[in-house]
């Protein structure tokens, strides 16, 4: 019987002319073809169909369950983006150091590689102020305890008393320890903007 369908579905293919003809002739041969494969003998060739089953009321909560949980800790993520950025704009040394994991590294957009106590140290010091941070684009990836933050970013700041305006891509990989989330490591790149 199916080959007989997919043998028709080939005449149709090439005796058709009318696309939206076509397209429903071939919805009608899978139709059939699907109707026609739950008519095969349960097993084949040595090899047992098991017929899918509809989800379960419960496999339905379960999935919702699992996607409000990854919500929940894709806003956590997004909510410490947000405590970062605010505490670099205000300069708060001491709330950076609880952001920042004890090892944390960075890559900044000339490839200098940094870790904790020298970022810290240059923005206690006042050598590095920022002085507004726009992002945009953000996306946070969460797997288990640990999240990666995608996006763009703005950046006017003074470095050494030089100031300066950034157009930069980066990345934040944050890790939760101890029940909240801190920074391991942020890579930056600039953006070449046209003129």
């Amino acid at each position: 019987m199916s080959a007989k369908i997919v043998n028709e579905g080939f005449v149709w293919w090439h005796a058709t002319k009318n696309r939206a003809e076509l397209i429903g002739k071939l919805l009608i041969g899978a139709a059939l073809l699907t109707v026609s494969a739950s008519l095969l003998p349960t097993r084949s060739f040595g090899t047992e169909r098991v017929p899918l089953a509809p989800p379960t009321q419960t496999s339905r909560n379960d999935a919702r369950r699992a996607a409000k949980r990854l919500l929940g800790l894709e806003l956590e993520v997004l909510n410490m983006e947000n405590e970062l950025t605010a505490v670099l704009l205000h300069g708060d040394g001491a709330a950076l150091r609880r952001i920042y994991a004890d090892d944390y590294v960075s890559v900044n957009t000339e490839g200098i590689l940094g870790e904790k106590a020298s970022a810290l140290r240059e923005f206690e010091s006042g050598e590095i102020k920022f002085i507004s941070i726009h992002t945009d684009g953000v996306a946070v990836h969460v797997h288990e305890n640990t999240a990666v933050v995608i996006g763009r970013a703005d950046v006017d700041w003074r470095f050494g008393g030089e100031e300066r305006r950034e157009h930069l891509k980066f990345m934040h990989v944050f890790i939760k320890r101890d029940r909240r989330w801190v920074l391991v490591a942020q890579q930056f790149t600039r953006i070449a903007r046209p003129l």
